[in-house]
């Protein structure tokens, strides 16, 4: 059914009630445009890098152009780091704040649809919490480092570039899911080494795009219901009176004395929790997943509470299956402390510890050995070297995570420009190349899995 303009402007005004009413949790990113608090039916993303020698830097573009709806925003930028020759970078990455981000979450539908893009171009789709999903017809990827290039779609599945299929500028929509970032329906923390954004594109130097945002859910229709008409009820006769039937005589109760012996309600007899280490930025939030084991014969475990050895490096709440931890905006970056969650068993006592680094990141990372080997279920160490980190005087710290199935990061511990991992074989391989993801830097190594 073709929408008239009467139907497109209602359409556009429920979505915005939409928006009030469901009232999505906005942190606030670093960019300077103004939003209001309706959301828009689409947003148009007009994006325009720098030439190459423009006089931009490495770190912020100030020639990077960005236009939001025909209007040009200060959205947070810089150079990106991935399509790199000779340590010389060539295309510029742009971010929409959070307020936009949360928004986009929002859409029952949300879609990317490109309507311009410079020929030869590459246009890259970035996702800096990690988790987000793109679709193409029944195709499925990562959100973060797909990309559109000479007319065709490349999917990131598993770290790997995967052709899904052609890409027609105008026509072809991206399905977006942030589903996994947002659960609870509260914003992720997006990185403080990002501006405290998340979303955004990539693209070359010297290159600009169209980019629409939308909702391609099909629209709701609100329909008309007959005005009630009043009737008078027709007159009803009242039932004719019963009688009472007779009374009866009930047996005196016989009680016989019992003694039942209960179990205990409640009990924990232990705590595990998802992560034995993690890193916070300063003002943002992470949650870590936890298990509370019953105790025989209790029914169910008892209540787990959370406490921190500092405030002012993290604070913590037990909030379902999960402890919210958080980084007070003062936090130092490099300090740490220790989350512990308890609970009891009777008369014991039950807990699990969690270390807690305020991230202190690095501009350079680099693996102290080039490859690994490891027995399968046995465990290595590896230790990652950091440069040129943030606060020098405290421990470098950042979120690391492992790619792939040949090996698993069991644990981490943080040092003084350093950082030492712990890692599990976990499939056969024989010089398999590793990614670990250092906060936003990555490395590589060569694993072989006995």
């Amino acid at each position: 059914m073709k929408l008239t303009k009467g139907m497109k402007k209602a359409l556009s005004l429920l979505l915005s009630a939409a928006m009030v009413v469901t009232g999505v949790n906005v942190t606030a990113g670093k960019a300077s445009a103004e939003e209001t608090t309706a959301t828009p039916s689409k947003y148009v993303l007009e994006i325009t890098t720098p030439k190459e020698g423009d006089g931009h830097n490495k770190d912020t573009n100030e020639n990077l152009v960005t236009k939001l709806n025909g209007e040009v925003v200060d959205f947070y930028g810089h150079d990106g780091d991935d399509m790199t020759v000779d340590g010389v970078n060539h295309s510029s990455r742009t971010f929409f704040p959070m307020e936009i981000a949360n928004k986009i979450a929002a859409f029952k539908q949300p879609v990317y649809k490109v309507t311009s893009l410079t020929e030869g171009a590459t246009l890259k789709l970035w996702d800096f919490c990690w988790n987000g999903k793109c679709k193409l017809g029944d195709q499925e990827a990562s959100l973060n480092n797909s990309y559109i290039k000479n007319g065709e779609f490349w999917g990131n599945v598993k770290d790997k570039s995967t052709f899904f299929g052609e890409y027609k500028l105008g026509e072809t929509e991206i399905g977006i899911d942030l589903s996994e970032e947002y659960e609870d329906g509260e914003a992720p923390a997006a990185p403080d080494w990002n501006g405290g954004t998340f979303l955004g594109f990539g693209l070359d130097f010297g290159a600009s795009a169209t980019i629409e945002v939308y909702d391609a859910a099909p629209a709701e229709v609100p329909t008309e219901t007959p005005a009630a008409t009043a009737t008078t009820p027709a007159k009803t006769t009242a039932p004719a009176k019963t009688t009472a039937p007779a009374k009866t005589t009930t047996p005196a109760q016989i009680t016989t004395k019992q003694t039942i012996t209960t179990p205990a309600a409640v009990g924990t007899s232990k705590i595990k929790a998802a992560q034995k280490t993690v890193v916070v930025a300063p003002g943002k939030t992470v949650k870590v997943g936890f298990t509370a084991t019953a105790a025989k014969p209790a029914t169910k475990a008892a209540v787990v509470t959370a406490t921190t050895a500092s405030k002012k490096v993290a604070t913590a709440k037990v909030k379902g299956k999960k402890v919210v931890i958080k980084a007070p905006k003062k936090a130092v970056k490099g300090a740490s402390t220790t989350v512990t969650l308890k609970s009891t068993n009777g008369d014991k006592k039950v807990s699990a510890k969690i270390k807690v680094y305020v991230r202190n990141s690095a501009k350079k990372v680099k693996a102290a050995k080039k490859a690994i080997t490891v027995k399968k279920g046995k465990t290595t160490k590896l230790v990652i070297k950091a440069s040129k980190v943030q606060n020098k005087k405290k421990a470098f710290a950042d979120t690391i995570t492992v790619k792939g199935k040949i090996v698993k990061l069991t644990d981490v511990k943080f040092a003084k420009g350093k950082a030492t991992l712990t890692l599990k074989g976990a499939k056969k391989a024989k010089k398999k190349a590793v990614t670990i993801k250092v906060g936003s830097k990555s490395v590589k190594v060569k694993a072989t899995v006995k």
